[in-house]
């Protein structure tokens, strides 16, 4: 507690690796942006280093969305006259900025063509003690509470939006949907469909 008896303000560390695994090429982009409260993590795919490309594109113009709106930001409601998070709608049209500028790349260069990218990202609204966190693809966010670790992002697969549409199929028709199909990403068409939560932070969280 803070001497007015108030808790104390919370604050984040922040690090990040990649691995390149058995790839050719690095096709992951991390990006710690404290200053801006967010955090993005990008897996890239795409033939020629465009996986590359696109992940890079990706982490980068989010974070420039983010930068060019930090004076809307400082005074703008927690929610908009349609009760929407206004965190929420700035997260998503990072997501969608970001999708424009790879389509735009992929456009002019064969060599680029089909490049895209998943992107998971973390904006932590400190002043409310939320995390509003946001992804297309299969790019995961999870949590680890009091010992506990709980997924916070579903993957944007095929075996996912089948089950979410049809719960009730077949055991052996649900084993033989091929397991790792993406059905979202940044650079597939030219609107993405965001997965945006808020969630509460506790002090302690990872």
């Amino acid at each position: 507690m803070s001497d007015a008896g108030h808790p104390a303000p919370l604050r984040i560390q922040a690090a990040g690796e990649t691995h390149i695994g058995g790839r050719e090429h690095n096709e992951d982009a991390i990006l710690l942006r404290p200053d801006l409260d967010l955090f993005l993590v990008a897996d890239g795919a795409g033939g020629h280093n465009a996986g590359n490309l696109a992940s890079a594109l990706a982490t980068a113009t989010a974070a420039h969305y983010f930068e060019s709106t930090l004076a809307e930001a400082a005074h703008a409601p927690t929610f908009d006259e349609m009760g929407l998070s206004w965190s929420a709608r700035r997260l998503a049209t990072a997501f969608q900025r970001a999708n424009r500028e790879i389509r735009e790349i992929a456009a002019g260069s064969a060599r680029r063509e089909g490049m895209g990218t998943t992107l998971v990202a973390a904006y932590f609204d400190l002043p409310n003690a939320t995390l509003v966190l946001g992804h297309v693809g299969d790019s995961r966010c999870y949590r680890l509470r009091d010992g506990r670790l709980e997924r916070l992002t579903q993957d944007h697969t095929l075996i996912n939006d089948v089950l979410e549409i049809q719960p009730d199929m077949d055991l052996d028709r649900a084993r033989a949907l091929p397991k790792n199909v993406i059905t979202n990403a940044l650079g597939m068409e030219d609107r993405v469909r965001v997965s945006v939560r808020t969630h509460e932070v506790a002090p302690g969280d990872r």
